[in-house]
């Protein structure tokens, strides 16, 4: 029998999932315990983008590598570039921040793997 859904595209999809509760998580955080830059506000929305196109991976049969890797990277740099913020500003909940983006840095690398 024919496989349904591929195995890349439940990975695509798991991953997908973990970036969706990264961003749901920082976003509270940030709501709950507010710093000064709303880091956790602006990284947590921004990463919709990359999770968004793991989501079109899991499901499109023909998707565009390059679009996907440019989003990948751009939620990369926004995790580097959060964590950077989360390490330097102390008001709010930094440590929370860091190690959510630290995990979404993660996911996205995995994701960039399984392209």
């Amino acid at each position: 029998m024919r496989r349904v859904v591929s195995v890349i595209a439940v990975q695509h999809l798991a991953c997908s999932l973990l970036l969706i509760s990264c961003c749901v998580a920082l976003i509270f955080f940030e709501v709950t315990e507010p710093s000064t830059a709303r880091i956790g506000l602006w990284s947590g929305s921004l990463l919709f983008l990359p999770t968004v196109g793991t989501v079109v991976a899991a499901f499109s049969e023909s998707h565009g590598n390059l679009t996907l890797i440019l989003l990948d990277l751009t939620g990369f740099s926004i995790c580097v570039i959060g964590n950077i913020m989360s390490l330097i500003e102390r008001k709010g909940n930094p440590i929370a921040t860091f190690w959510l983006e630290f995990a979404a840095l993660l996911f996205l690398v995995y994701d960039l793997i399984l392209l």
